[in-house]
């Protein structure tokens, strides 16, 4: 599966969100206009901006104010700096000396900007300028997360932060004025996330791939964390879910995106080790937060392997679904899964939006998922809703050593966004 089809797919349908419903408004946390604290704009992921100054009759008049160069000028002299592995995990050295891939998204927050590069650095510029007031060198293999990095604005005792993962599993933290690691976090500001509880401890670094290549997100002092695991072969880290107190770095608590015997969903595993030691079931992608109710979405990725499922019989939660999670406690409230039992790697990773969706009595606040070029239509945040159906092709797999057959019943929920369904609703609600 190539990831960057995907990201393509999941745009055009965000894009298309917009025009298939133009009265629905943000459900988070209403962010100051003039900046952007976290990926998606605010914790639900709406990637709004209600900046006016610049419109449709002024755009054409636009004049460069400045360039920054993510290659650092070391690295344009031919010096051994830039990516180390591919977009979704850890991998082996590539070949140095060339130009490197970014994801990112800059957060502006206090008239800084903040940015991770794909050169191992992580920087803070006057947003008015594009002058650099700090640069963080990320030490060792891993580079930093390279869709950029999360704010905490900090408590009474601490200033503001800024939180990223690496791809080798750290889990890093800097001041957000100076740009030095922050002491009272974990050890001198870094965390190391591969942790025997995951199956991925340090000295099984070479045989258990695991970091981050998206940030994580905060929810009050909690510093909410997914991972990047391999999908192949099918035992290594497991994908859970954590938080992290943002002052100390001590665990709070942990989700278990394959569910432990005794726990709900464990009976989608049949067998006595299908379960055991499962990588993938990882959000590796965004997730979002309700900050009114406490709540944080996780889309949830394929279990490893994920383009055979012979040796992992039943529906595999929680694979491909999207959860939700009380971001207190890390409690499951409720899980919708896109695919049952799936060898498509159909991953639910694009981030859940949270909408106020207009309905008679009053707005009604949902979180929808996009999947892979369809639009998950919008359920309530309170509980899972019923949606119509529409099938997915049944899954019939066979390779040599083993069949594959898929759930009966496979099957993704969906709206499918057509082009021109969405123009002519645009024109039935007065829009060009």
């Amino acid at each position: 599966m190539v990831r960057a089809k995907r990201r393509l797919a999941a745009a055009c349908a965000i894009a298309s969100l917009a025009a298939l419903f133009p009265c629905i408004l943000a459900a988070a946390d209403r962010t100051s206009a003039d900046e952007w604290p976290t990926y998606g704009h605010d914790p639900g992921g709406m990637r709004y901006s209600p900046l006016a100054q610049i419109d449709a009759s002024n755009v054409a008049s636009l004049r460069l104010a400045w360039t920054y160069h993510m290659r650092p000028a070391v690295a344009r002299a031919g010096a051994s700096v830039g990516d180390d592995g591919a977009a979704e995990g850890a991998a082996p050295p590539r070949a140095r000396g060339r130009f490197s891939a970014s994801q990112a998204t800059p957060l502006v927050v206090d008239g800084l900007l903040y940015l991770s590069t794909p050169y191992r650095r992580v920087v803070a510029l006057d947003a008015d300028t594009g002058r650099e007031v700090w640069v963080y060198n990320v030490p060792g293999p891993g580079q930093p997360s390279l869709r950029g990095v999360e704010y905490w604005t900090g408590d009474a005792d601490h200033g503001p932060r800024i939180f990223f993962g690496t791809r080798d599993g750290r889990l890093i933290a800097l001041d957000a004025k100076t740009g030095l690691l922050a002491a009272s976090f974990a050890a001198g500001g870094v965390l190391d996330l591969k942790t025997p509880e995951i199956g991925a401890s340090a000295s099984a670094e070479a045989r258990t791939p695991y970091g981050l290549t998206s940030p994580p997100i905060v929810y009050d002092n909690l510093v909410i964390t997914g991972s990047a695991t391999q999908e192949f072969p099918e035992r290594g880290a497991l994908g859970d879910v954590r938080a992290w107190d943002a002052r100390t770095g001590l665990l709070a608590w942990t989700f278990h995106t394959v569910p432990r015997p005794g726990e709900p969903g464990h009976e989608s595993w049949p067998g006595d080790e299908s379960w055991r030691g499962r990588s993938g079931v990882n959000v590796w992608g965004f997730m979002t937060v309700d900050a009114a109710r406490g709540v944080v979405y996780a889309p949830i990725g394929a279990p490893a392997w994920d383009r055979y499922g012979g040796d992992r019989p039943g529906d595999n939660l929680f694979g491909s679904s999207v959860v939700a999670l009380d971001a207190r406690s890390g409690k499951r409230l409720w899980h919708f899964q896109l695919v049952h039992h799936d060898i498509w790697d159909l991953d639910a990773e694009a981030p859940p939006v949270l909408l106020d969706v207009p309905r008679r009595g009053g707005a009604r606040p949902a979180v929808a998922g996009l999947q892979i070029g369809v639009l998950l239509p919008a359920r309530p945040v309170e509980r899972q809703a019923a949606v119509s159906r529409c099938g997915a092709p049944r899954a019939d797999k066979r390779r040599a050593g083993g069949g594959s057959r898929g759930h009966a019943t496979d099957t993704v929920d969906a709206v499918t966004i057509r082009p021109h369904d969405v123009l002519a609703r645009r024109r039935r609600h007065g829009y060009a």
